[in-house]
């Protein structure tokens, strides 16, 4: 009876495994998607690699904590191969040709979507660098103008362009009194 119970959890956990690895297939075709997405050959093919396989060694890792107490069997292996075989040969074989098929299309998309995008980044920017020239300028002319006074009233002085403009105003006056005086002569 032990020996039946054993077997029922090994096949139990092997069809479980099996699952866990059908998802596995089902989450590398998603990452060939994104790979079919850009640029088969740069670097960021490499870090999505890495990134599936750091998941992918995730979840057997908590896979095999949870229901086989962390201990690690073949039939485990075997079901999780199975299962990423059985998702690869028949959806994923059917995905594939779809991602090559329909790749190229998403990629115009996705290069129009991204120039409209850098566009209008673009423009935005010039915009504000714009507004922000503008903004100095006026900031630039308000200091002169800044400048300019402050040189005025030191090589006059405050008190001294008041008494400079009362002189002016006297000399007025008197240039005023002098036509009238000459007139009335």
């Amino acid at each position: 009876m032990i020996l039946g119970f054993e077997h029922s959890v090994a096949v139990s956990v092997t069809v479980k495994a099996v699952g866990v690895g059908y998802l596995l297939g089902f989450l590398y075709s998603f990452f060939m998607l994104l790979n079919s997405l850009w640029n088969k050959y740069s670097l960021s093919v490499f870090f999505r690699d890495v990134l599936f396989f750091c998941v992918s060694a995730v979840m057997c890792f908590l896979f095999i904590l949870k229901y086989n107490a962390g201990i690690f069997r073949f039939y485990i292996f075997a079901g999780l191969l199975m299962g990423f075989l059985i998702f690869y040969i028949f959806p994923g074989n059917i995905m594939g040709k779809y991602f090559r098929k329909y790749g190229e299309r998403l990629k115009s998309r996705g290069r129009r979507i991204r120039s409209s995008a850098e566009s209008f980044i673009k423009k935005k920017a010039k915009q504000r660098t714009e507004k922000i020239k503008k903004k100095r300028e006026k900031a630039s002319a308000k200091t002169k103008m800044k400048e300019k006074t402050k040189k005025r009233n030191s090589r006059f002085g405050t008190k001294n362009r008041i008494k400079y403009k009362n002189k002016e105003k006297t000399h007025k006056k008197i240039s005023l009194l002098n036509k009238k005086t000459e007139k009335n002569l």
